[in-house]
């Protein structure tokens, strides 16, 4: 299959670029649409193509950028932007992400392949309600919620040809032992959060995969945990 990845300069983003490369039958081509020239440090592989966008790219996807997404299964949206103004937040966050899910829902599907699947990477703070009332991180926060309430109407509105999940994963932590880790994993539930190679493997696996039940979903950091600890299960069995 062919995935579309985003954000994959960013901590998780790069992880779901690694998670993907372990699955050399089910991934035969890597589309990475990226802001900026990948660094030295992400991975190298043959399968990999990079497609540096502009800002205006990013939000109409001329025939240019949609020539090179034919044939694509599959998108991990991990697209995000750290220390920005509102407007940079709502613009990346909210009006990138509207845009790519268009895109894609009109992309006609691959042989084989009935709907074209989409994972929007949002978090466990995301707030769906722009008029609630929020203690820190208000912008932020709401703007994640603007924009899986877009996913999801895009979904819906394309509901024949096109299937989306927003993953909200709680605290993501490093490989390896760290005191975050161990910490959070003393925590109960969703709030134990996540190890970023276990949530790259939930994402990954839905990719290629899909999910069994029907429908658009939301999946909570518990279930992600689940799905990612099943995929890797599966890998090496």
């Amino acid at each position: 299959m062919k995935l579309i990845l985003s954000g994959v300069t960013g901590f998780i983003g790069h992880q779901v670029l690694v998670q993907a490369l372990l699955s050399p039958e089910s991934i035969t081509s890597i589309i990475v649409l990226s802001r900026r020239v990948l660094p030295d440090s992400c991975p190298k592989d043959p399968r990999i193509t990079t497609l540096v966008l502009s800002d205006a790219d990013f939000l109409s996807y001329p025939p240019s950028v949609l020539s090179k997404l034919h044939g694509a299964s599959a998108c991990i949206w991990a697209l995000g932007i750290k220390l920005a103004d509102a407007e940079a937040h709502k613009r990346v966050t909210v009006d990138y992400t509207a845009a790519a899910a268009r895109a894609f829902a009109a992309l006609s599907p691959p042989e084989g392949s009935a709907k074209f699947r989409f994972l929007f990477l949002s978090g466990a703070l995301a707030v769906s309600d722009p008029d609630a009332r929020v203690l820190f991180l208000d912008d932020m926060r709401k703007l994640k919620g603007e924009g899986e309430k877009q996913v999801m109407e895009i979904a819906k509105e394309n509901s024949r040809v096109f299937e989306a999940v927003v993953a909200r994963p709680g605290m993501v932590h490093a490989l390896g032992l760290s005191l975050t880790g161990i910490l959070m994993a003393l925590l109960p539930g969703d709030m134990a959060g996540v190890k970023v190679d276990t949530l790259a493997d939930a994402l990954v696996g839905a990719a290629v995969e899909g999910w069994e039940e029907v429908g658009n979903k939301t999946w909570s950091n518990g279930e992600l945990v689940r799905r990612g600890r099943e995929v890797a299960a599966k890998r090496n069995a």
